[in-house]
């Protein structure tokens, strides 16, 4: 029987009608403290949203998250979104409790894949950890009709293949020499990885009648 989606609160979510694009609109990076180390939103022309100085956990990242040293300091990280992978990272904490989450034998990325967190609103949201602690969160835009399961579940191959290509960009950018390992992400190689990957995955996105 098809379970009516709900939100992260619990609360049953209206299913779209109609066509429904799927692509990914916002994606978090989140310390081993919860700390935000990037937020990035794709809703509008790739705003890019660093973590500020001082703020503690990503539920208190409600202020202006920039950096001087970036072209986008004057923009403001969407609210919405930030409470969005506020609400998903509280699951992501329940779900990976004594890693019960994990499947016996996985390795590699699957051994990372939390999968789907929880529905909002016309997103879902995706989870992804890492050995040392570090979270990946990504919400995208794909409320699927009961009868695309099938696609659904090839979208959701889509996206563990993307968050094991935003973890090679971690990565990366740790081995970097100047790179300090509890800062926020600034980096234009970072930011300009990241949109090569979302770009490549939005445009294989599927259109569901």
């Amino acid at each position: 029987a098809f379970i009516a989606p709900q939100n992260c609160a619990g609360q049953p979510l209206a299913t779209a009608s109609g066509n429904s694009i799927m692509a990914l609109v916002s994606l978090a990076v989140i310390g081993k403290k919860n700390e935000p180390l990037y937020l990035r939103e794709f809703a509008s022309e790739a705003s890019v949203f660093p973590a500020g100085d001082g703020l503690s956990s990503i539920g208190a990242a409600l202020g202006e998250l920039a950096s001087p040293e970036n072209d986008v300091a004057d923009v403001k990280c969407s609210l919405r979104h930030q409470f969005i992978m506020h609400a998903a990272l509280d699951r992501l904490e329940e779900l990976t409790a004594g890693n019960r989450w994990r499947a016996p034998g996985a390795a590699g990325s699957d051994a990372m894949w939390i999968g789907m967190l929880c529905p909002v609103e016309e997103l879902r949201v995706y989870g992804y950890i890492i050995t040392t602690k570090i979270k990946f969160l990504i919400a995208i835009e794909d409320i699927f009709p009961p009868d695309q399961k099938q696609k659904q579940q090839a979208r959701e191959n889509e996206v563990k293949s993307l968050f094991a290509n935003i973890h090679s960009l971690y990565v990366e950018h740790m081995l970097n020499p100047f790179s300090n390992i509890e800062s926020t992400i600034e980096s234009r190689k970072f930011d300009e990885g990241v949109k090569s990957f979302v770009d490549a995955f939005n445009s294989s996105g599927l259109v569901v009648a």
